[in-house]
């Protein structure tokens, strides 16, 4: 009898960590999806590809909006892994707490299979609509992201140039 509480409780304990929602991306991309140009440091890189983030209703219109956010800062935002000098990939989780939207985005930006250069998370539960906080997010992440950036290449002794913005995507 014990035995069965023990395992009927293992097993709750189990389903309810399987269907646990993780807002952190996976700890490094697929192989064949990382850009052949490997970055060796954060200022290396100018050329980014957006992989797909989580499937959530709102992930392709979070990552237009964050493709131009980091295009305004001075980056390129390519259309394939391999003209890219670094892959950025994510998760995004939209809750509605109170009447209010929650909105949790974590990045990762790689350079290859297991070289993580940057993190970044944005955490806001605002009123509003759903895409103006999105907005916001994605603004908060490129603007940390283009800091983070500027810090590296002054670290390093590289001449930040301001760079008309593209997007290739």
């Amino acid at each position: 009898m014990k035995r069965t509480i023990f395992l009927l409780a293992l097993l709750a304990i189990y389903i309810f960590c399987a269907n646990a929602q993780d807002t952190s991306p996976a700890k490094k991309p697929p192989a064949a999806l990382t850009p052949t140009k490997e970055a060796k440091h954060l200022s290396d890189v100018h050329r980014i590809f957006l992989a797909d983030f989580t499937r959530s209703e709102h992930s392709e219109l979070f990552r237009s909006l964050l493709a131009e956010k980091l295009t305004s800062k001075g980056f390129t935002v390519v259309k394939t892994a391999e003209t890219a000098d670094a892959m950025l990939i994510g998760n995004l989780s939209i809750d509605d707490e109170q009447g209010r939207n929650r909105v949790k985005a974590s990045v990762m930006l790689f350079a290859g299979p297991a070289k993580e250069l940057w993190e970044g998370k944005s955490d806001l539960r605002q009123n509003g609509s759903i895409e103006q906080i999105l907005a916001v997010a994605a603004e908060g992440l490129a603007e940390r992201f283009s800091v983070a950036w500027k810090k590296d290449a002054k670290k390093r002794g590289v001449k930040v140039v301001d760079i008309a913005p593209s997007v290739n995507h």
